[in-house]
């Protein structure tokens, strides 16, 4: 009997111990716990060499998260074409950039997210022309904005107060009338490259003016409504019509040929401005409105300097245009909570922009800056973010667009379904040697070939653009449109 409870005892004492070395093994994996790798594809990401602001905030969100890792993946060749090849073999990333918002999911390729960020209070950190940007059929939200930027125009206040102008563009607020006014008061021609001319090109016209013109108050970028492109809006006509004058009275500095007239000889832009460069032309003195973005505005502060005064002003009506790049979150990805925490830190959250100007701050051996504008409008962020930017019209802007006082024109090539089609590369079936005689018999224009020929005076816009080619373009919109609908 002795030996039967012996065994007994041992047998107990053998589970006993077994038991102690499961449970100490159980709570050595939740004080390890695993790491749920989130990867990234970024085309900004640079080498390890580089070792660029991006790298350097993915090393630090790596350093703060014990739970989420991010592993970024360098992308070989076309990223449109290295992104389908990703897909066709399932491995893509969980978090990456996109050309077309609509285009990655109706590919399959992005996530809704929606039912995240209605419960994230960040997420109405965001300016609300982003935040709308991307939230489609109202409960539908593919995108996360991850970069911002303002076009605009970049104005020469000493140039036009020598030329009588008694605007105040230095305001921001200035209507169009006055705008066009000032161009005509600018100019000033001789031929010993001291002249003045007060716009850039016409050609940029043709994506704001026409939402300037428009009675309905419906266009927004270019001839985008919300629904369709209007290419039989009046406002287009007028806009074209006022950018044909623009060159015919030669009003530009784009009306100047570039081009010398013989060996040894200056050019027209040259002769009368000194360069044959646009940058240049407006560094120099010469031009009283450039076109340009926010990612220029280190260029002409530095290249200006105290030559002259200048700043961004945006665009007449108090309006600027508005561009951004954009993140989805694979629908593929195994944990989409984790990947959207990855995108909003590198992004609009509030935790990894601060960790991002702690790196710029404490890394010396090298000059690093945030590149464009907050895509968060808290003044925290807003007041460290401008601390750098040379003109005080960005910082301006954003801040009268916070609060009411402008408009953005988001340029919809990134979030507009079908805007590629629309707006570039539907075929008219018109004749390309209308306006490019020298193009081979067969070639066609294409929608973008037909809009910039028209607006440089080489096709008449009214007797081409038919409402039964604008119906048919904005079908095939239309299409695009339903197609993202349709999309679960």
């Amino acid at each position: 009997m002795r030996k039967i409870m012996l065994f007994l005892s041992l047998i107990l004492l053998v589970l006993v111990v077994a038991c102690q070395n499961t449970s100490t093994t159980t709570k050595e994996t939740n004080n390890n716990t695993e790491k749920t790798i989130i990867k990234l594809a970024h085309w900004g990401i640079g080498t390890e060499q580089e070792n660029n602001l991006w790298r350097r905030r993915v090393a630090a969100f790596n350093q703060t998260h014990e739970d989420i890792q991010i592993e970024i993946v360098m992308a070989e060749g076309g990223w449109d074409e290295w992104l389908t090849t990703k897909a066709a073999a399932g491995e893509l990333p969980d978090v990456f950039l996109v050309n077309s918002v609509p285009d990655a999911a109706i590919k399959g390729w992005a996530a809704n997210i929606y039912d995240i960020v209605k419960n994230d209070p960040e997420w109405y950190d965001i300016p609300k022309a982003l935040r709308d940007s991307v939230t489609y059929f109202d409960s539908k939200v593919f995108g996360i904005p991850a970069g911002y930027h303002f076009l605009g125009y970049y104005a020469n206040f000493t140039l036009f107060e020598n030329a009588n102008v008694t605007t105040d563009f230095s305001t921001y607020e200035f209507t169009v009338e006055e705008f066009f006014n000032a161009i005509s008061q600018a100019k000033f021609l001789s031929e010993d490259g001291t002249s003045t001319i007060g716009l850039d090109a016409s050609g940029e016209i043709i994506n704001w003016l026409p939402s300037a013109y428009d009675t309905t108050g419906k266009i927004q970028h270019f001839l985008w409504d919300g629904e369709k492109f209007d290419y039989m809006s009046p406002a287009m006509t007028q806009t074209i019509a006022k950018a044909v004058d623009l060159t015919d009275n030669k009003e530009v500095f784009g009306a100047f040929s570039d081009q010398a007239p013989g060996e040894g000889e200056p050019s027209e832009r040259e002769k009368y401005f000194g360069t044959n460069g646009w940058n240049e032309s407006f560094a120099n003195g010469r031009v009283g409105f450039r076109w340009g973005g926010s990612w220029d505005a280190s260029y002409y502060a530095n290249s200006i300097q105290d030559n002259f005064e200048h700043d961004f002003v945006g665009i007449p009506g108090k309006r600027v245009v508005g561009v951004s790049d954009y993140f989805v979150i694979a629908k593929t990805t195994k944990n989409k909570e984790a990947a959207y925490e990855v995108a909003k830190w590198l992004s609009f959250g509030i935790d990894g922009i601060m960790a991002a100007f702690e790196i710029i701050e404490n890394e010396k051996e090298v000059v690093l800056t945030m590149p464009g504008l907050p895509i968060n409008e808290r003044t925290m962020v807003i007041e460290k973010w401008f601390e750098s930017y040379p003109q005080p019209g960005f910082k301006a802007i954003y801040e009268k667009i916070k609060g009411g006082d402008f408009t953005v024109l988001m340029e919809g090539n990134k979030f507009v379904p079908g805007f590629g089609q629309a707006r570039w590369n539907y075929d008219t079936g018109i004749d390309a040697r209308i306006s490019r005689p020298d193009q081979p018999e067969g070639k066609t224009l294409s929608i973008g070939d037909l809009v910039y020929d028209a607006a440089r005076g080489a096709i008449s816009w009214s007797d081409y653009m038919t409402q039964d080619l604008a119906d048919k373009i904005n079908q095939q919109l239309a299409q695009a449109i339903n197609q993202l609908r349709n999309v679960q």
